[in-house]
């Protein structure tokens, strides 16, 4: 076997295993009416979005979602959330929290479990 083939075949090798391990990223969402959305899983994940920077998991129920300077959020704009799983209820503001460390144009979304603790779970975020 020649050092050329076996070149190949190890640059073949790199190239499907950096594909294999490298972090996938957001899908883009189909959301024409808003300025900002993502579909956000409980552990964090940023699984869809527009418009959306990033999302940290802060604690069990706490998240925050940075959204991107084209969209000012303010204490002034609407923020929908609805939680993607039952037996669950959701409050989003836009504010600047201590618990996001008081960043700017970040979203603060807490999800509850019906008892009213602090639980995990899958949401949706838009900004009209």
């Amino acid at each position: 076997m020649n050092l050329v083939k076996v070149g190949k075949r190890l640059g073949t090798g790199a190239l499907v295993a950096a594909a294999v391990l490298a972090p996938t990223a957001a899908h883009a969402i189909d959301a024409p009416y808003a300025q900002a959305a993502a579909i956000v899983l409980k552990d964090g994940t940023l699984h869809f979005d527009k418009n959306i920077e990033s999302v940290r998991r802060v604690g069990t129920g706490r998240y925050c979602v940075k959204v991107d300077r084209v969209v000012d959020v303010t204490n002034k704009t609407p923020v929908q959330a609805t939680a993607r799983t039952g037996a669950r209820a959701i409050s989003a503001f836009n504010w600047k929290s201590p618990v996001c460390n008081s960043e700017d144009n970040t979203v603060i979304v807490y999800t509850y479990n019906l008892e009213g603790h602090g639980a995990d779970s899958d949401f949706y975020l838009t900004i009209p």
